[in-house]
């Protein structure tokens, strides 16, 4: 699957649950699940949520990548598959 190229197409993939990998070596949670959505209509990109311990955070949409390549930065989405067969 290609990079999504619209917003649509990122509202489609990212929902309520589902989970992202975070590719940061130095990140304390790597794999965290979405707990809202933010929409800001600005002509900016949409926004994840997920709650780490007390803390919120936000995920821009076009950080989080489908296609499976390594890298040191951003999100990964993690099919519901795969993230199954992890639990």
């Amino acid at each position: 699957m290609s990079k999504p190229q619209t917003a649509a197409d990122y509202f489609a993939l990212v929902q309520v649950g589902t989970k992202l990998k975070n590719n940061d070596p130095r990140a304390t949670q790597p794999i965290v699940t979405v707990t809202e959505i933010q929409d800001v209509h600005t002509g900016r990109p949409p926004y994840a949520i997920y709650q780490a311990g007390t803390r919120r955070a936000s995920i821009r949409f076009d950080r989080i990548y489908v296609d499976g390549k390594p890298r040191a930065k951003g999100y990964d989405y993690i099919s519901p598959e795969k993230a199954t067969a992890a639990a």
